[in-house]
């Protein structure tokens, strides 16, 4: 993956590892408390419009999971995409490059 720097930045597409796409609204910092400091990525589901914190560390963390031939492996929680949001049509997929997907 190239420099996670580069990849996760505002205005961004992802999608989410169970088949959502994002877009990454911001970045925020938490400004006091016990996560003083802590960035936050700031998200909206293209699909129905929540918008969602969560720690950025977790926003870019790999999860578990079982391949096309069964066996273990992880995926990014949230990989990069190229999407049209005119047509709502993901053209490149991170998690899945050979995979021509469809939001719709």
């Amino acid at each position: 993956m190239k420099n996670p720097d580069e990849v996760f930045v505002p205005g961004r597409f992802f999608r989410h590892y169970k088949g959502e796409p994002y877009m990454l609204l911001e970045i925020g910092e938490m400004e006091s408390g016990t996560t003083q400091g802590m960035q936050f990525a700031v998200y909206r589901n293209l699909n129905n419009g929540p918008v969602w914190i969560r720690p950025m560390h977790e926003f870019m963390a790999s999860v578990p999971a079982i391949n096309g031939d069964g066996e273990a492996t992880s995926v990014l929680r949230f990989a990069p995409i190229e999407f049209d949001a005119v047509s709502g049509v993901v053209t490149s997929d991170e998690n899945n490059p050979d995979a021509e997907v469809n939001n719709q």
